[in-house]
């Protein structure tokens, strides 16, 4: 009580579960300012959480066990990441505690065993979560702590509704669709390891703690429970600072021209011989005011020499810089655009190859017509030199980018030629798959002109290699997840921008992921498809809203068997009779 009690501004809420030893009286005696709120009999752990919530006046709640000793400033640290990073949804402190103690998986990263240099350690932000001491933001709390656990397991549960119920952004691939659960530094405590519970009967726990992990395991196994929760890294280090940009060389070269400046954007991470096949046709390209900016999202290879290698006979200026942290292809855009000083910019990938007109083509479009937001142009793609075919329908007009969805392909990332004055940098998220599509809806909101570019010759090459995202992006859960995020931000624009008539289009979308979460056994993401389609749909009956609706009652691993095997025979049937 010593130990947290002086901190200004902090409601303590003290649950008394039925002590016989006149605690709650020394309390009242002691601390006056605290809330004393005394059970006749023990109702269990679960119970004394849920009455502090609905008790609690704060944003932020903090779940404390009645052994601990905080540090000085362990409250403040905690709070300030919740305030700071809306990502982030369960904070807890490094923690000092005799090792001997068995921890679960997850909250190994707070504590010393087997580390050689905790000190070191815990000087950094980790993935990672302390049932005996976690603070998270009240309107998060979703249903409150599960009333059916009596002492074990609601801490994991409510860990659970964090990472699968409560959906997040963070600024990395984190392999949940929730919030992140944080270990914060400079935030600890000293840690008494089962007092409580060491009071009680030893066989009544045991029998207890089998009864609660079984009500959990089924509960949580339709998203694998603890099984996926093992999937997670923890104990990572969590980058909570906006990635920095590092310059590693530039040459400032300017050409006399009475061209507008074009920057190229060449995100990289490894892929040296990929990259260097778009370097070259970076420098071929017949529009001489030209900027190249290479951003490095922290490659394992070392890209700087080979660029600059690769550069020799350039004539105009470049940039060669590297992130602070892999931060995906998004935010490397993004840090491209910060440091780039063209009219007109384009996103060139790093294993695409710009024809040598492209653009010299693009200019004149732009050019010639001040109010279009951008250009693209015809792109072709194959295996092979020889075997190359027109990608999608970018060879057709379309004169705006909204309405997006339903998607047809018209343009790829490097085929736009893109009017810099236009368009937001802020428009760039911390995606690694489906950014480009949010930065297309997104700009593609302003409302302005776009033009196809009409040309004898495609302007972009691309490549089918066995590095390509997009081979993986059918079996990559990771990225299918990314997508429903982009859904997730995409349907939140729409509902702001009052476009009512999309909605159901993006229900659609979202029903389209049901199968592929289904195939792969991620009942709960199949489980947010369904949810969404049904509500932006507002279809009253289908399989999926009776699937859904029965997998409240029974199983929800067995329910979304039923409907993956009617996918899968009805996809057989349409085969057969040729549909």
């Amino acid at each position: 009580m010593h130990s947290i009690s002086h901190i200004d501004s902090t409601e303590i809420i003290i649950i008394d579960n039925g002590s016989t030893d006149k605690s709650s009286e020394w309390i009242k005696n002691n601390y006056p300012k605290v809330k004393v709120i005394r059970n006749s009999k023990n109702m269990g752990v679960t119970a004394a959480w849920n009455q502090g919530l609905k008790l609690s006046c704060g944003k932020f709640i903090c779940i404390a066990n009645n052994d601990l000793i905080f540090s000085k400033d362990c409250i403040k640290n905690l709070t300030t990441i919740l305030q700071k990073h809306s990502w982030v949804g369960l904070a807890s402190p490094y923690t000092s505690q005799d090792e001997n103690r068995n921890v679960p998986f997850f909250a190994l990263p707070a504590v010393a065993h087997s580390k050689n240099n905790f000190a070191e350690y815990k000087k950094h932000n980790r993935i990672g979560y302390t049932g005996w001491c976690f603070m998270f933001r009240k309107k998060d709390s979703l249903k409150g702590f599960d009333p059916k656990y009596f002492l074990w397991y609601q801490d994991d549960d409510f860990l659970n509704q964090q990472l699968f119920q409560n959906r997040g952004t963070p600024p990395f691939r984190f392999p949940a669709p929730g919030k992140v659960p944080i270990v914060v530094s400079g935030a600890e405590v000293t840690h008494q390891y089962s007092s409580s519970h060491d009071q009680l009967d030893d066989q009544w726990v045991k029998h207890t703690t089998e009864n609660e992990k079984k009500y959990f395991k089924k509960k949580w196994r339709g998203t694998l429970g603890n099984a996926y929760l093992k999937t997670i890294q923890w104990g990572e280090k969590v980058h909570l600072n906006t990635p920095e940009a590092i310059l590693l060389s530039q040459s400032n070269k300017k050409i006399r021209s009475n061209e507008p400046l074009v920057s190229s954007i060449v995100p990289c991470f490894n892929r040296k011989k990929m990259l260097s096949k778009t370097i070259k046709s970076l420098l071929n390209q017949t529009h001489l005011n030209h900027q190249i900016i290479f951003v490095d999202d922290y490659s394992n290879e070392k890209l700087e020499p080979f660029i600059k290698n690769q550069l020799g006979p350039f004539k105009g200026s470049w940039k060669i810089l590297r992130v602070s942290y892999n931060s995906g292809p998004g935010i490397a855009r993004k840090i491209g655009m910060e440091n780039c000083n063209g009219k007109y910019i384009q996103f060139i990938d790093s294993d695409d190859e710009p024809l040598p007109n492209k653009i010299l083509e693009q200019v004149k479009i732009l050019e010639s017509n001040q109010k279009l937001l951008m250009t693209y142009g015809t792109t072709i793609i194959g295996k092979r030199e020889d075997r190359m075919t027109i990608l999608g329908q970018t060879n057709k007009e379309k004169d705006r980018i909204s309405p997006l969805f339903p998607y047809q392909l018209y343009w790829t990332t490097s085929s736009i030629l893109w009017r810099r004055s236009y368009i937001s940098k802020d428009s760039w998220f911390p995606f690694f798959g489906s950014e480009d599509l949010l930065f297309e809806f997104l700009n593609g909101l302003l409302d302005y002109p776009i033009a196809h570019t009409p040309s004898e010759m495609p302007l972009l090459k691309k490549w089918i290699h066995p590095e390509n995202i997009s081979n993986n992006i059918a079996s990559d859960y990771l990225y299918q997840m990314e997508i429903l995020k982009c859904y997730d931000i995409i349907l939140k624009k729409i509902i702001e921008e009052k476009l009512s008539s999309q909605k159901k289009i993006i229900g659609q979308l979202y029903k389209d992921k049901i199968m592929f979460f289904l195939v792969y056994r991620r009942y709960n993401e199949a489980n947010y498809c369904i949810y969404m389609y049904q509500k932006l749909i507002n279809k009253k009956i289908s399989i999926e809203i009776l699937a859904f609706t029965f997998s409240k009652w029974f199983s929800i691993r067995r329910t979304y068997k039923v409907l993956r095997m009617y996918y899968w025979f009805r996809k057989k049937l349409k085969r057969k009779v040729g549909f």
